[in-house]
């Protein structure tokens, strides 16, 4: 029986949704975030928000590239949440 409920607890805290590990500290582009969340809203039948915050870098490797989010890394995305992406202007 505990082995039944180990299992099942394992598998419904897998499927959840969470935030990209890689969007923060210019990992990953703009496009590419919003497409990774864009597919995570539909695999997963999610309603968030999802809003741009533009933030002057003076590294230039940083420009149009996620900087952070409002959530911490791995968070779990949940109908009406809102999503800041920060992305280097």
């Amino acid at each position: 029986m505990l082995l039944i409920l180990l299992t099942l607890s394992s598998c419904s805290s897998s499927n959840a949704a969470t935030l990209p590990s890689d969007f923060n500290n210019c990992q990953t582009t703009l496009d590419d975030a919003l497409n990774e969340l864009q597919e995570l809203k539909t695999s997963n039948e999610l309603n968030f928000e999802v809003r741009i915050v533009r933030e002057i870098t003076d590294r230039d490797e940083c420009i149009d590239m996620v900087l952070g989010t409002n959530l911490p890394q791995g968070a779990e995305l949940e109908n009406g949440k809102l999503v800041d992406v920060v992305v280097g202007i």
